[in-house]
């Protein structure tokens, strides 16, 4: 199977998965472009119009020593589970009504009751339970303390703990060190997977694409030929000669530092550490500028993998138009959409808090871009398809490598998870290629768009992974660990399957299913009952925990089919 014919699969997984969501949403269940605009009335009732000043110096003083709190918390929907904490928007000031309430779930009434989730799972039940002892989260030594992230991690009741070592129940960190995993306990969370800079790094991301290419041709044409040098350097001098246009990055930088387009090897430093890609002359253009997409990923689990792309996403655009004539390399703000180099241009459009998006701002929401698009005549659905596709085997790349170093490193395999910074470009023909990866992309909230995004990001992230309350007794913990797990009441899961499966087995299964209970607006894109097959070739090593959970998408939705029918059958009746 070719890379067309994955994508063309996944085109119409897309499709039916739309019409069994419009089929299912009831009346009164508001959907995520609702919810955003919910989040921005409440941004307006927020004191200081800004979430990254949210809090002071002394605000941060009395997060830190925080004494009895309310913590919001969601019920597993199987029997004898422990509850986790559900993260608020930082931007989201609870009215006395419900109806704002909605933004929290993806699928939940207007009233603010749960409703069934398209797979079965009802949308966790909150809960109101006091703390004497505030759960703790500690920022790591070199992370940034994102103003966003400590004003969701305030608003849910947790305290910051001053040092790695405790009972912490997340751990926000920049990188962490071999040893320190191996101290993870099970109940913990970490935001990083050991073995991850193999896509984080551009030279890296370049090397394990192309040794994934040479098993599998004509998959990876979204990357764009890359040129890791020095090494790379003859032949790199030898295409040049076709007068291609080049863009050169640096191996580990960010923020557009040292990014130049090139057409000679001249303009290359000597023996320097960089990597040259071949320039996308004919990129998509918004009225006339060049765009990319900023899209962020999650990934909750290696053994099984399982991914999820939030349904949000950024479009960042170039502050001046991209020229009639590509050779004219000299104008970045023409070339580059690096936020951090076109905010420094006079023509760089911010973005207005109380307009809707903004579609002349020079950073916009998807949301708007998918309404251009739209208007253009251009079908997203193929692109979703393509970003997805992209996606699943950027991280393929690197999953034997990640799976090897978090089986030797990290305790539990429940511990870890991360979100990733897939940044996007489209050509005129709608083709999707993948400029880069970020391991640890910015939080920065210095616009309403990027308050708009990543106030409900963050929250949906830390509800999705599970967070864990705080430790568990130990009487309790033998308590439960005694009991078999129970199917929850609704009529919902293939109880024969269910009840051939060991208790590890079962285990696996539980987590996954509460995770997708709490996705928000995150959306699973591996696994499922149809891309396992799809990208059954690509893992360096068949792990029995991803052929059970295809086996188990696949059940349930034999199980769903059959009961849709049952049902119609009786009202047809």
């Amino acid at each position: 199977m070719t890379g067309p014919d994955i994508v063309d699969n996944l085109v119409k997984f897309l499709a039916v998965c739309k019409e069994e969501a419009d089929a299912i949403l009831p009346d009164g269940v508001v959907s995520f472009d609702a919810a955003l605009m919910l989040d921005a009335k409440c941004l307006a009732e927020i004191t200081d119009g800004r979430v990254h000043t949210m809090l002071s110096e002394s605000g941060l003083e009395n997060f830190a020593n925080t004494g009895t709190v309310n913590m919001s918390l969601l019920q597993s929907p199987f029997d004898n589970r422990p509850s986790t904490i559900l993260f608020y928007p930082a931007d989201y000031k609870a009215p006395d009504d419900r109806t704002c309430v909605a933004n929290i779930q993806l699928l939940r009434e207007a009233d603010g009751s749960p409703t069934s989730g398209a797979y079965g799972v009802s949308t966790p039940t909150v809960v109101q339970k006091p703390h004497n002892v505030a759960a703790l989260a500690h920022i790591g030594v070199g992370a940034v303390r994102f103003g966003v992230l400590l004003a969701t991690l305030q608003r849910a009741g947790l305290r910051l703990a001053s040092s790695s070592k405790g009972c912490w129940s997340l751990l926000w960190a920049k990188r962490i060190k071999p040893e320190e995993y191996n101290k993870i306990s099970a109940f913990q969370k970490v935001n990083h997977f050991p073995g991850t800079w193999g896509i984080g790094r551009k030279d890296a991301l370049s090397r394990n694409l192309r040794a994934l290419e040479k098993k599998h041709t004509n998959h990876f044409s979204f990357h764009p030929k890359t040129y890791v040098l020095p090494g790379d350097t003859l032949s790199l001098s030898k295409d040049m000669l076709s007068q291609k246009l080049f863009i050169l990055k640096p191996c580990a930088s960010a923020c557009g530092l040292g990014i130049k387009v090139i057409s000679t090897i001249e303009e290359v430093d000597a023996g320097s550490s960089c990597i040259v890609q071949e320039y996308i002359t004919n990129p998509m253009l918004i009225d006339g500028y060049k765009f990319d997409l900023r899209l962020y990923v999650a990934m909750t689990s290696i053994n099984p993998l399982r991914l999820y792309i939030y349904q949000e996403g950024m479009v960042r655009l170039a502050s001046e138009k991209y020229p009639c004539k590509s050779q004219d390399t000299g104008n970045l703000y023409a070339h580059l959409t690096n936020y951090s180099i076109n905010k420094n241009n006079e023509n760089y459009v911010s973005s207005v808090e109380d307009s809707d998006d903004g579609d002349s701002a020079s950073k916009r929401t998807l949301t708007v871009f998918r309404q251009w698009c739209a208007s253009q005549g251009i079908d997203w659905l193929p692109i979703q398809a393509q970003i997805n596709d992209v996606v699943v085997k950027t991280l393929l790349s690197v999953e034997d490598t990640v799976f090897m170093s978090t089986s030797a490193q990290v305790r539990s395999s429940s511990s870890c998870f991360e979100v990733f910074g897939f940044d996007l470009l489209l050509d005129t023909a709608a083709q999707v290629h993948l400029l880069e990866v970020n391991i640890m992309p910015s939080l920065n909230t210095e616009s309403p768009v990027d308050e708009k995004i990543k106030c409900s990001l963050v929250a949906d992230l830390l509800t999705l992974v599970g967070v864990s309350s705080g430790p568990r007794r130990k009487e309790e913990f033998v308590s439960r660990s005694r009991l078999k797990p129970v199917l929850p009441a609704e009529d919902c899961f293939p109880n024969v399957f269910w009840e051939k499966l060991d208790g590890q087995q079962q285990q696996i299964i539980m987590d996954t299913e509460e995770e997708h209970a709490r996705r928000g607006h995150f959306d699973r894109i591996f696994p499922n009952a149809f891309t396992y097959p799809l990208y059954r070739s690509f893992f360096a090593s068949e792990r029995p925990s991803n052929k059970l959970l295809f086996f188990w998408e696949k059940s349930k939705l034999s199980f769903w089919e059959t009961r849709l029918s049952r049902n119609l059958s009786l009202a047809i009746s």
